[in-house]
Formats: C-alpha cells, structure tokens, sequence
C-alpha cells in the first residue's frame, strides 16, 4: 500500500464515485498513481481534486 508524501492513503477518484474505497497505488517507474480496479492513472492532485469536487458536487453544503 502506497502513501502520499504526507503519509496519507490516495483513494481513487473513479471508485470513490460508485461507493468504493479503493485505493491508489504508486508506481515507482512513472511516478504516477492506478487504481487495480479501474483504468484511473494520474498524479496525486489529479486524485485529491476530482475527489474534492465530486464530494463538493455530491454533499453540497447550506448557507444559513
């Protein structure tokens, strides 16, 4: 199991969005996080930010 630099778990984006937590693994050649899953490859802030916006998107918040 891989970790960020920060020693965070990256979970995939793409599965993240059908309900599951699978997470990302690093491969050590390219540099570039996969998923086992699905066909997702990217970089970490690729990751982090679809996961950010489909949460965004998904659970919007209410202004009081």
């Amino acid at each position: 199991m891989a970790t960020d630099s920060e020693g965070r778990i990256v979970y995939c984006p793409s599965c993240f969005r059908r309900g599951l937590e699978q997470r990302l693994l690093l491969d050590p050649r390219d540099g570039e996080w996969y998923c086992r899953k699905c066909l997702f490859t990217g970089s970490r802030e690729e990751a982090l930010e679809q996961r950010r916006q489909f949460i965004r998107n998904e659970y919007p918040l209410y202004d009081q």
